[in-house]
């Protein structure tokens, strides 16, 4: 009886550790570079980029003008299979940095590109300016007399940093196709564009890559020692439950099979209600933001959740499944029968009253 209760006590702790070992192995596989890389492929996001640039910059009234239209004009102009291929590129070595693997974030982004893809839409960029343009209203005195002021002490002092697309407005004498010419003669693109080198490496540029990923850095590393804390005490106090059960086999393996299955069981019943429950959990939560941010971020969303639930499913399955198969061989194996406890002594006689 005393053993049955401390096998009883090792397994109820054992639901917490082996809890923590599938929780933690679950986040380390979702964090490898090769299921970001299926992630991001599958959810399409640098084919949906310029529709996402797009309803950001709808979206966000306190953008300006001019971040308006160059996050838009890189958008669109941005190879998707050029995104794609750099990020593929870069995300294991940068992966491999955050985890400890590498000294230096070793991740280089050829920028030419995407200098050569911005060279060859100039007309692109025009077309954008115009409709952000057609958008603006007309000025009123107020801010007539603002931009004035603006054009004033630029003329006075050409040196000063010029602003010509953080306008919120368009003056009533000038017409949207006259501002849209003038703005695309102050914008100079060529310019722009060359002032972006032809490769940007991380490393660097980065004045102290250990303090800007430092938090980053920080949750590998508690992934890394939560799921080795966890396995290594799993592994000691199953080794006391061998112990226990050194005088009757069977119950070696029926102690580490509900060990096994009950953490891993009540996993999977939470996945697959949260399986069947999702759609309307995410519409609810979609009601409290922008139905345009919504939608555009979606299939992102969507497929985060179903590779990250396809391997909750899978590592938690497998535990399952191991310690279901323990649980039917402690029984259906031949063993010998359970050894019942010894006979109580007859007391000693008590010595007869004179």
């Amino acid at each position: 009886m005393r053993h049955k209760c401390l096998a009883v006590f090792l397994v109820f702790l054992l639901y917490f550790t082996i809890t923590g070992v599938i929780v933690f192995a679950e986040l380390k596989m979702i964090t490898k570079a090769d299921f970001l890389k299926k992630t991001v492929a599958q959810s399409d996001i640098f084919q949906n980029l310029p529709k996402m640039a797009h309803t950001l910059a709808a979206t966000n009234k306190s953008t300006d003008l001019k971040s308006k239209v160059l996050l838009e004009y890189y958008a669109q102009s941005l190879p998707a299979n050029y995104l794609q291929t750099e990020f593929d590129k870069n995300i294991k070595p940068f992966v491999d940095y955050l985890t400890g693997q590498a000294p230096k974030p070793n991740v280089t982004i050829n920028l030419q590109p995407l200098k050569q893809s911005l060279k060859l839409n100039p007309d692109k960029l025009e077309a954008i300016v115009s409709a952000e343009v057609e958008k603006l209203p007309v000025c009123t005195a107020e801010e007539e007399q603002e931009l004035q002021n603006q054009n004033t002490q630029n003329t006075e002092n050409p040196s000063s940093e010029e602003k010509p697309l953080g306008v919120s407005c368009r003056p009533g004498e000038i017409s949207a196709k006259s501002m849209t010419a003038e703005i695309m003669k102050e914008v100079q693109l060529d310019s722009l564009i060359d002032s972006f080198p032809d490769n940007y490496n991380l490393a660097t540029n980065l004045k102290n890559p250990d303090q800007t990923f430092r938090s980053a850095k920080l949750a590998f590393k508690i992934i890394n020692w939560g799921f080795w804390f966890n396995l290594i005490l799993t592994l000691i106090l199953m080794g006391f439950l061998v112990l226990l059960g050194r005088s009757w086999w069977p119950s070696i393996l029926r102690w580490i099979g509900w060990s096994l299955v009950l953490p891993s069981g009540l996993i999977l019943l939470m996945n697959l209600s949260w399986n069947f429950l999702q759609t309307t959990v995410q519409n609810q939560l979609a009601s409290g933001f922008d139905p345009q941010i919504y939608q555009s971020f979606s299939p992102l969303f969507e497929t985060i959740n179903q590779n990250t639930l396809a391997a909750s499913l899978l590592i938690s399955g497998i535990i399952f499944g191991l310690g279901l198969i323990l649980i039917i061989l402690s029984y259906a194996l031949p063993h010998p029968p359970e050894p019942k406890p010894a006979p109580k002594s007859p007391p000693p006689p008590q010595p007869a009253k004179v």
